[in-house]
Formats: C-alpha cells, structure tokens, sequence
C-alpha cells in the first residue's frame, strides 16, 4: 500500500511539473515597480491584472521594493489597477502580452483619494533587457487577414527578419508526400532557416506542448488559422524551457473564449467552372481540366461560468479532387505463375540459385529467369522459403484500381511493353477533418487539445 501511493504521489509530481514546464513556453508575463511622485517605492500596493476580453483579474502586491510580477499570463490585451493607501487609484491603457514575453509596467501614483482614478497616459517599454533572444510574434490580425494557400500558417514565417527561404537542394521546400498525414495537397509549406540555424531541426509548439512532426521539422499537426490567437518565431537561445532543439522555435498559441458568445463559419472555393482555358495550350477550345477543392468550417467560443471558465472550439474540413495519373506494370498470366523467360530484360526476375560464370567471361557472372517445373503453379514458383508468399491473382487484376473502374492505355492485347498501362482515375478525393478545442479558467490554467482524422486520403472515386 505504501509503495501503491508513493507511485502516485511520483506520478501526480510529474503531471504537475510536466503542466508548469509546458506553460513556460506558451505564456508571457508583466512586472514592473510602483513609486510615489518622488520615484520612491510603495511597498503594499495592490496591483489587478485584468484581461480586457474576457474580465480575469489577477492580484499580486508590491513587496518592500515596490516591484510585482505576474507569471503564466496567457497572451492577450490587459491593463493594470494600482490601489495603494493615500494615493489615488492607478490605471494603465490596455497592452498586449505576447508569447513568451514579459512586459514592463513602471507606474508612478499621485497623492489623492483612493476612490480617485488617474489613467496613466505613458507606455511601458516593450524593450526586455533582461532577456537576449531574438524573435518575432506576429499577431491574430496578420494570422486571418494576410491570404495563404490552403490556409497554412507557415508561409507567415517569412515575415519574421532572419527567416531566410533555403533552396531545394537543402530541403527548402516540403511536398505534401514529406509532410506525411499531416500535409494536404495543393497548399504551401514554408520552412525556412530561422537566423542561420538549421532549417531542418524547427522545433514547433502549440499551447506549450511539443507539436512537431517526428520525420521532419514540420508542425505534427496542423492547427486550424481561425484558431490560433498569435505565433512567435524566434531563433535557438539555448533557455532550458528549448531544451533540445538545434534550430528555430515556431510557438503557437490558441485562442480562448469570453464572457460573450461568438462563432464564425467560411468556406473557400476553387472549381473548374471558375477556371478560364489555357490560351497557349493549343488551338482547340478545351474546357478546363477537373478541379475541385472546399475548404470549410467554423467556430465558436463563449463562457462556461463567467469571468471564471471559458471554451473555444474550432472545426475544418477539407476536401480536394484532381484527376490523377498513375502507370503499372500488369504481369503476364506466365508470370503469374512463375515463368519470366519471356519477360522484358527491365522486369526480369532472375533465380538466385542459378547463378554461376559465364563461360565467355569468367569476369562475369550470369543467372537465369524464373521458371516454374510442370506443373506450373504459384506455390511451386515461390521462392524459398518462403513457400506462402505468393499474392493472389485478383490483387493484380488489370481493371480497377481499388474500388473504382478506371481506363487502361493502352488497352490490353495492344502495343505496349508486357501489358504496361497508364491508369487514369476519374478523380483523386482526399477528406481531412481537424478539431480543436481550449478551456481556460480566472486562475490562469488553460487545456487544450485538436485531433486530425484524415478520411479516405488516397481513395479514388468519382467526385
């Protein structure tokens, strides 16, 4: 029993720590010092961070030296309330607090009623001259209004100074077979060096959590535009919060709810009906080829308990279909039982345990196609040891290609090397569904989570 709750108590550390460590990199922070007229100290004042969305405060009070801080603030516009004995009540203007940026607020109070309020006029300076990293956040606004292809986030990166794009031949440019389940078709991935460093190992986060793609620096999955609150890129520095990371840092952080309730929906449109001929394609009038892509969904936030418990949630769909070419050797019904004597010299498949010298050159060393014993049969033609690994006949059958009939060229029986063909499917349709969601609380603790489920990613059918 003893050793059952030492185990969890182990295990409820670890949670909590691994929490606290996450936020690090996801949340901001405030600081700053309160002073009288003469530029001394108010010990014992009371400073209210209030976030100007969704109502949160937070209280901190000044210790013998008249600083406060706040720490694990989630980005977003606040402002600040200063009460102290014999002086009247201090208020900033609203300022942001970005992705892991602490902001300075130094406020100077004047003698007065504490039932008085004075707005103090001056900004604080967003210089940290305690931190020396270099980066860049770019805010909700550039994230929704700037255009993307696909409505991929990445292509912002560029905007950061000392993101440099890297030319093919270093990985520059990522396709969608490299982005793996992650990628859609069609769209742009941008990853670029961030201030010389390799562009290779860009670490990404999404709300604190490691959110990068274990074959490549690439988000592992995508979140959705319309949920992101703000990004900062920012070059390795070598903090602890980075700890393993040898390139740039993309750290994305998700929007939460408000006291009112607030939804969006959209849907973006690309179809060959839209689509104009090529002019330099040829003389005849052609219509333009296939293409249909819709990119849809929505979202929708609110309160759960006022000025205490919000949530945001988001959905996307995207569908996307494009005729698609694809050629395929169809063997023979000799070969699917073994005999490759009469197959090309490029599709021969030799016997291993013929092989011995030529005879004209003892330099060289020849082998001899496949060719089954009478009677020819798949079991007697496979090859040792493996007896039972011989593929069925229906798995090569040269009319369909999954599920749905497609056109062969040239047709069987017709000129061709060994029955080759082109198979051109009427349409490639690709689903891809994302969900994405985030609870936030008054006491600054935030959850989140977004799930992907691609659909059919690679079946073909008829749009």
């Amino acid at each position: 029993m003893k050793l059952l709750r030492a185990t969890a108590s182990l295990l409820f550390c670890l949670v909590v720590l691994s929490l606290s460590v996450s936020a690090q990199t996801s949340t901001g922070g405030v600081n700053g010092t309160i002073s009288d007229p003469n530029g001394a100290a108010v010990p014992g004042s009371t400073v209210r961070l209030v976030n100007q969305a969704a109502s949160i405060e937070t209280r901190a009070t000044t210790n013998e030296s008249g600083y406060f801080t706040f720490v694990n603030v989630n980005p977003g516009t606040y402002f600040l309330k200063v009460e102290a004995q014999g002086f009247s009540t201090a208020q900033t203007p609203p300022f942001d607090v970005g992705v892991n940026q602490v902001v300075p607020q130094n406020i100077a109070l004047t003698v007065g009623a504490v039932s008085q309020t004075v707005e103090v006029v001056a900004a604080g300076e967003m210089l940290q001259p305690s931190s020396a990293e270099l980066g860049t956040v770019i805010p909700k606004e550039a994230v929704q209004d700037l255009p993307l292809n696909g409505r991929n986030f990445t292509q912002l990166l560029s905007l950061t100074p000392g993101a440099t794009p890297v030319n093919t031949a270093q990985g520059g440019s990522v396709t969608f077979q490299d982005a793996g389940p992650t990628g859609i078709p069609g769209t742009t991935i941008v990853k670029p060096a961030i201030h010389g460093q390799q562009n290779r190992s860009t670490l990404y986060f999404q709300d604190g959590f490691i959110n990068t793609d274990l074959r490549g620096p690439i988000y592992g999955i995508p979140p959705i535009v319309d949920v992101i609150q703000e990004f900062k890129v920012q070059g390795h520095n070598d903090k602890s919060e980075y700890g393993g990371v040898t390139g740039g840092i993309v750290n994305v952080v998700s929007r939460s709810g408000g006291n009112s309730y607030h939804g969006s929906a959209y849907e973006f449109v690309r179809n060959d009906a839209f689509d104009a001929r090529n002019p330099f394609s040829d003389s005849t009038r052609l219509s333009p080829a296939p293409f249909r892509q819709n990119q849809f969904g929505g979202t929708f936030g609110g309160r759960i308990i006022k000025n205490k418990t919000f949530f945001f949630a988001a959905f996307e769909g995207w569908r996307f279909s494009k005729p698609t070419g694809d050629q395929a050797y169809i063997p023979t019904a000799a070969e699917l039982v073994g005999d490759f004597t009469n197959s090309p010299q490029r599709n021969q498949n030799f016997n291993p345990y013929s092989t011995r010298r030529n005879p004209a050159n003892q330099n060289q060393f020849i082998r001899d196609p496949f060719k089954c014993a009478s009677p020819r049969t798949p079991t007697r033609c496979a090859r040792r040891p493996s007896r039972r690994a011989v593929a069925p006949p229906t798995v090569c059958a040269p009319t369909t290609v999954g599920s749905t009939p497609a056109r062969l060229l040239p047709p069987r029986g017709r000129s061709g090397i060994s029955d080759a063909m082109c198979c051109e499917a009427p349409a490639s349709i690709t689903w891809t569904c994302r969900c994405s969601g985030r609870f936030a609380s008054g006491r600054r603790k935030s959850y989140s989570s977004q799930k992907e489920r691609p659909v059919c990613p690679s079946r073909v059918a008829a749009y």
